[in-house]
């Protein structure tokens, strides 16, 4: 079992390195993996998004879509954990930050971005593109 882990990266034009920060920054990726219910409340709260629509991120039957709600677009994925059985990843992304939400550590993480060296989180649409 996943203990709830939220982490945030960094990484700007004047960074050579995608980086691990401790805290929320405008144009940061925010990475939560397995939230209770209790940190979901706070998540939404914080980053004034939808609650059920977090939710359905965390569903394995959750269906692959987009959805646009206040702003923001939720995108969802099926993705491979790290035991390789499929689950569901989603990708929320403003015009401040991009935020990714699984019940699990998968393959597709920040670390993969780390690794490329031309990922910038604060070019949230070229990121998002890659």
């Amino acid at each position: 079992m996943v203990i709830f882990l939220i982490n945030y990266y960094l990484r700007r034009i004047k960074d050579k390195k995608l980086k691990k920060i401790q805290q929320y920054r405008k144009g940061c990726w925010i990475s939560v993996i397995n939230p209770t219910e209790e940190e979901l409340l706070d998540i939404t709260k914080k980053y004034a998004l939808d609650l059920d629509l977090l939710k359905d991120g965390l569903d394995n039957n959750e269906l692959p879509r987009i959805e646009k709600y206040e702003n923001k677009i939720y995108i969802y994925i099926k993705t491979l954990s790290k035991d390789n059985e499929l689950i569901t990843t989603l990708f929320v992304i403003s015009n401040e930050f991009i935020l990714s939400l699984s019940n699990g550590d998968t393959k597709l993480n920040v670390e993969l971005f780390r690794k490329d060296n031309i990922t910038y989180t604060t070019q949230i649409n070229k990121t998002l593109i890659y």
